[in-house]
């Protein structure tokens, strides 16, 4: 027992805003690229699921692909040293990641927008004459956008029914029909605790409540989604991982309040970047302008599904995931890629139009599944 208390001593002793800033930008370096190697596959476009590029065909060749990948990793691993050109490296690497984004929007997932948020903040592209308790403020607002809106983003009747009770299935299966009923009563007090947890964070008064909620929340995610729950989708699993390392670093034993961290944030310009970005733009999403994943919709059961109806023989040529003549693009993508599908509606419709016009043919059916209703698409349009 006094072991763990001269740790924790030990801890709130020596973490200075100099040590947050020198972890904080080790934890995004590891994170992002244990994220990028675990989906090494979407980074290349020798793969069957077609690149839907963000700017309209725009293309590279594949070896010029293939070697920003390797510039990525390399740029990314040499910023994790002491040196005078640390800075540029980051600033390499994070240009480009952006090629590779730009040119497949399915690469643009809610980890790599984290990541690159906070890594900006240490590259050369920033004032050089900024401070590291301004870098740090801003990296606070980064992470507690996310917490908010990822809460906000689940209040929601399918995540209540459906996505909650899955997420969690492997904890309450067990205990049958009760399990169940109390799997959906719970999901209806997760939206609000993680957007409590992210105001909570701001306070002087609920701080360490919610730093022990978020590492509740890891656990959770961990068991749930890791190799004791679904073992689904594991390039997430490092970012879980690390946003916490980021809610401790940022928000463990520090003493300012919600007004004063208001109050200094005055000029910091960095800080204004990040409440726009992950604050109000989000908010856009609820009237239709932001996509989901820039909103942080994600596990929240409101995003659209896609699916590939036609022959299974072809299909089986494009995944081995096809089963009944259906191949579901979440069920392709994280076989082929380990990453999910970009869930906007134009993202599918661009990859099924590549399939299409590259297998001619091959009678297909693209299937959108949206809350509400159902969108069928034939090779030669809307059906």
């Amino acid at each position: 027992m006094n072991h763990t208390k001269d740790l924790i001593k030990s801890i709130k002793t020596n973490l200075t805003d100099d040590t947050r800033f020198f972890w904080l930008r080790i934890v995004a370096v590891i994170g992002l690229l244990s994220s990028l190697l675990l989906s090494a596959p979407a980074w290349s476009p020798e793969r069957t699921f077609p690149l839907s590029p963000i700017i309209t065909r725009l293309t590279m060749l594949p070896a010029s692909q293939d070697a920003l990948f390797l510039l990525v990793l390399v740029s990314l691993t040499a910023g994790l040293f002491r040196t005078n050109f640390r800075k540029y490296l980051l600033s390499t690497g994070l240009v480009a990641l952006l090629l590779l984004l730009l040119l497949d929007i399915t690469r643009l997932q809610p980890w790599v927008l984290h990541y690159c948020a906070v890594l900006f903040l240490f590259s050369s592209l920033i004032d050089k004459d900024i401070t590291s308790s301004k870098i740090l403020d801003a990296s606070r607002l980064i992470v507690g956008g996310i917490y908010f809106w990822s809460g906000l983003q689940k209040l929601n009747y399918y995540f209540f029914t459906t996505t909650f009770p899955w997420f969690t299935e492997h904890l309450w299966l067990p205990f049958g029909d009760a399990g169940s009923t109390l799997a959906i009563f719970a999901s209806f007090f997760v939206p609000f605790i993680e957007m409590t947890l992210a105001i909570g964070l701001f306070t002087k008064r609920f701080r360490k409540l919610s730093v022990f909620g978020s590492a509740l929340m890891l656990l959770l995610v961990l068991i749930s989604l890791g190799p004791t729950g679904h073992n689904w989708n594991s390039a997430v699993w490092p970012w879980n991982i690390a946003i916490f390392g980021m809610v401790f670093l940022l928000f463990f034993n520090t003493n300012f309040s919600l007004p004063e961290f208001i109050v200094r944030l005055k000029g910091n310009l960095v800080a204004y970047v990040m409440i726009f970005t992950f604050w109000v733009v989000p908010a856009g999403n609820l009237v239709g302008f932001t996509d989901n994943y820039l909103a942080w919709s994600l596990y929240s059961g409101k995003v659209p599904e896609a699916s590939i109806l036609g022959n299974h023989s072809f299909l089986a040529t494009l995944s081995p995931k096809t089963e009944g003549g259906e191949l579901r693009f979440v069920a392709w993508t994280l076989d082929s890629m380990n990453l999910v599908p970009y869930p906007e509606n134009r993202v599918f419709i661009d990859v099924f139009e590549n399939i299409c016009n590259k297998y001619t043919a091959q009678p297909m059916t693209l299937v959108i599944e949206e809350k509400k209703h159902q969108r069928l698409y034939k090779c030669n349009g809307v059906d």
